[in-house]
């Protein structure tokens, strides 16, 4: 017998001396008990109403023709919602129009796409007003002090990370006797590439994003 099934088995028990002796406290008990060991057996994020969307650019290419994908973050995945028109990296001619795609305008990237592959990168984050802001903090994380950090959260690249992190205000943690750096990728799980790339501003919140349970 595991756990899960111990607790509901002690659940229908109290439930049943409840009944036998009219303790309506023993009833709560047992309805909470149950309650508790059945919502445990599926992971349900904290009820809270989400504040943005997170929209992730990138500039991918082929042998022949370049172009601009855009994703969304949806209930804590990223999916493709639409690329721009494919152009030829020699001639810089567009793809034939299909009757079936309706390509993104390059209008619809963000300012900072540009400027951001210019210097090398090939993707670029902006945090927008939307539905989704990526799964809830929960209390078994927090009762762990964020350690780990939630799997969706430690393997977001660094720009998914600061956009990720413009959306929310969580709670300050400090640290004392090592940096965030040091202490964000020793004891919760994050990838050192990443961190080193944030500034010290968001690598202090991210640490309070962590310990409050994302």
């Amino acid at each position: 017998m595991n756990r899960r099934h111990f607790a509901i088995s002690l659940g229908l028990g109290v439930a049943g001396f409840a009944s036998r002796v009219g303790a309506s406290p023993l009833d709560k008990l047992a309805t909470e008990v149950i309650r508790a060991a059945v919502d445990g057996a599926e992971f349900k994020p904290d009820a809270i109403k989400p504040a943005r969307v997170v929209e992730h650019w990138r500039a991918a290419t082929n042998s022949s023709w370049q172009w601009l994908e855009r994703s969304e973050l949806v209930a804590g995945e990223w999916s493709l919602t639409g690329i721009t028109q494919p152009v030829h990296r020699e001639t810089g001619e567009p793809v034939d129009g299909r009757d079936d795609v309706d390509y993104l305008t390059a209008s619809a990237a963000p300012a900072g796409l540009l400027t951001a592959i210019e210097g090398g990168a090939d993707d670029y984050c902006i945090a927008v007003e939307g539905a989704d802001a990526g799964p809830a903090a929960t209390p078994l994380r927090r009762a762990r002090h964020g350690r780990p950090a939630s799997h969706w959260l430690r393997n977001l690249n660094a720009s998914e990370l600061r956009a990720w992190l413009a959306s929310l205000e969580p709670p300050q943690a400090d640290v004392a006797g090592m940096t965030y750096l040091e202490h964000l990728t020793r004891d919760h799980g994050f990838d050192t590439l990443y961190v080193a790339m944030l500034t010290e501003v968001e690598q202090a919140k991210l640490h309070g994003a962590a310990h409050h349970g994302y």
